[in-house]
């Protein structure tokens, strides 16, 4: 997974696991200002509900790039 930070506008790649992504909560941290960013959250630490940034980014009007 690759992505820009919106903080510090740094790109960075991370390596998630299909069974994390899908099953569990990703946080990834930002190699350049240390910001967490949530990946998902199938575990509902963060939600009352199961999310992916698919689903994150669909709320804000966003599009991601498979």
């Amino acid at each position: 997974m690759s992505f820009t930070c919106r903080k510090c506008h740094e790109r960075s790649s991370h390596k998630v696991s299909k069974q994390g992504y899908h099953h569990g909560t990703v946080l990834i941290t930002c190699t350049g200002c240390k910001n967490k960013h949530l990946i998902s959250d199938h575990l509902k630490i963060f939600s009352d509900t199961g999310i992916t940034i698919e689903e994150i980014l669909t709320k804000k009007g966003e599009t991601i790039q498979k």
